[in-house]
């Protein structure tokens, strides 16, 4: 195992419960764009209720508690509240991890994520962002995990590993493996399949 120092500060870090809250809501109006129900505006409470406790904001509410837990420095109760949730949603998000606003997971189950990651990032199930080797202290990030820009997309079963950089609005596909840099505005297909999406694909 490494032991290595850890990164550099993350780049969306909630020290206050005001700054979770703000989080929270940008999520929750991501998780609006796909859920017909939550945007009708003759729904009732009961169910805007029940779409708040659906799974996915479920889980970005409790990484958002742990992120915050992490950055003002409790960090054993980070790390209680990422272990709730993955027992309640099989989804593994070190509590170190940094994520912009308008994260939208649709399934959490697989998913792993440990890096940094930009605004409305979304995350397919059984996704895995990682760092390129194992590391003693787990809930930290490390200068070799990934670092994802605004607007990115990982597909079902895509690998981000090691310590690259994703330009914003680019799509890691289904089963891909990405393994070094790549550039705002592609899709990757296959470890050697890129291709550029014009900007109002990825609107």
């Amino acid at each position: 195992m490494t032991a290595a120092p850890p990164g550099p500060p993350p780049p969306h870090p909630l020290y206050d419960l005001a700054a979770v809250r703000r989080m929270l809501r940008a999520d929750i109006a991501q998780y609006s764009k796909y859920a017909a129900g939550f945007q009708s505006p003759s729904a009732r409470w009961t169910r805007k209720l029940s779409v708040l406790l659906t799974p996915p904001l479920l889980c970005c509410a409790l990484y958002r508690l742990s992120h915050w837990l992490f950055c003002t420095g409790r960090r054993r109760r980070a790390a209680i509240v990422a272990r709730i949730n993955f027992l309640l949603h099989k989804c593994s998000i070190s509590p170190g991890s940094s994520i912009g606003p308008g994260l939208y997971i649709p399934h959490t189950v697989g998913l792993v994520f440990h890096g940094h990651g930009g605004e409305r990032l979304t995350l397919y199930h059984r996704a895995i962002v990682c760092a390129g080797s194992v590391h003693v202290q787990k809930d930290e990030v490390y200068d070799d995990c990934p670092v994802l820009g605004d607007d990115v997309t990982i597909g079902v079963n895509a690998v981000v590993s090691g310590g690259v950089r994703v330009g914003a609005r680019s799509y890691v596909a289904a089963a891909a493996t990405l393994r070094e840099d790549l550039a705002p505005d592609l899709i990757l297909v296959d470890t050697s399949a890129k291709r550029s999406v014009p900007r109002e694909a990825r609107a």
